[in-house]
């Protein structure tokens, strides 16, 4: 009963702002959360994709310098965990432009005409909420 109590108010705890910011007519908000998080992940395949390129570069000098052929079978299968580690992030690379491209988000923020609003409200670009 004790953890079923503490879920729930843990639930509640998490569902009340949400609840709290809908009934706001100011979704600049929404739009700048997404830009960010759309943003930071861009910046983060992209670290992640010179890191894992530098790691290659360096297992497959290693393997060209390596003497014996028990050493040579582990640096093979470091290179290929470095292809597989490239292509996933690769992956995850499409995956946020997928989703930038969604939102239409191109590096800056949302285009005025894009702007979401609720039913009846139109866009204020002066004061940048909906009325």
């Amino acid at each position: 009963m004790k953890k079923i109590f503490i879920s729930l108010t843990g639930l509640v705890a998490l569902v009340t702002p949400v609840a709290v910011l809908a009934q706001s007519p100011d979704f600049n908000y929404a739009n700048d959360w997404i830009i960010q998080l759309i943003r930071v992940s861009q910046q983060a395949v992209t670290f992640l994709m010179v890191i894992a390129t530098l790691w290659f570069i360096w297992t497959v000098i290693a393997y060209i310098r390596v003497k014996e052929a028990k050493d040579a079978e582990e640096k093979k299968k470091a290179m290929l965990r470095g292809i597989i580690g490239l292509v996933v992030i690769v992956g995850i690379w499409g995956i946020v432009s997928i989703v930038a491209r969604t939102f239409g988000i191109s590096g800056g923020s949302l285009p005025v005409q894009d702007t979401p609003c609720p039913p009846g409200m139109r866009y204020d670009t002066i004061n940048r909420v909906c009325n």
